[in-house]
Order: structure tokens, then C-alpha cells, then sequence
């Protein structure tokens, strides 16, 4: 078995987000954390929606992406199979291979960040 570090990842901290049927509160959710970050450029945000809930992905299409990517930070959508929240540990595992931080935050879309500097 080979195992490597890198000890320069891409980003310190990815937030990792699976949610379903609840963009608004989801929105709410990701700018709590964006709002209360010291440096939001350390940060990559990773979301996981199911590929049947469309009115998520419309709701990232039509708003999220052009709000994030206007404030120049990472957000990377991913539309899966729906696995429902049985196997919710299946969601975080593919957000977690495919994410570039040192540190994985599992975060949930009804969650609010209240802690200014959360990030440092």
C-alpha cells in the first residue's frame, strides 16, 4: 500500500454538502459560512444533489453558480443517483475523494455558521 501526503493541498478546508429538495435553505446555509470566513479563498464548497430533485438543480443553475462564482470562490456541483439518507455515509465518501483540503467539513443544509472566523 502507498501512501501520500501532500503537504501543500489545493485548498485547507472543504466543505462537503449533500442536500435534497431544499436550495433555498441550503443557499442560507453556504453564505453563513461565506459571510462569517476570515479568508473564504481557502475554502472549496462541494455539493452533492440527486439527479431526480430538479428543482436543486435548477435552483444551482439559475442562481447559485452565478452567485458564487461572482465572488470568485470554489464550488463544485456534483448530481448523483439518489441514495437517500440511509446512505448518506456514501455521499460524504464520494465528496471526500473528490475534494482538494486538508480539512473535511461535513456540513448540513439547515446548519448556520455563527462563529465569526470559523476558518481560522
Amino acid at each position: 500500500m502507498t501512501v501520500q501526503f501532500d503537504p501543500k493541498p489545493a485548498k485547507p478546508i472543504t466543505i462537503m454538502l449533500p442536500t435534497r429538495a431544499r436550495p433555498s435553505i441550503a443557499m442560507d446555509s453556504l453564505e453563513s459560512l461565506v459571510e462569517n470566513a476570515d479568508n473564504i479563498n481557502n475554502v472549496e464548497f462541494l455539493l452533492a444533489v440527486d439527479d431526480d430533485d430538479q428543482e436543486t438543480i435548477d435552483f444551482v443553475n439559475d442562481f447559485m453558480l452565478s452567485w458564487f462564482k461572482d465572488r470568485d470562490i470554489d464550488l463544485t456541483v456534483f448530481s448523483m443517483p439518489r441514495l437517500g439518507y440511509g446512505r448518506l455515509n456514501e455521499y460524504v465518501n464520494f465528496l471526500s475523494i473528490n475534494s482538494k483540503g486538508a480539512w473535511l467539513v461535513f456540513w448540513n443544509d439547515d446548519a448556520r455558521m455563527l462563529s465569526k472566523g470559523w476558518d481560522s
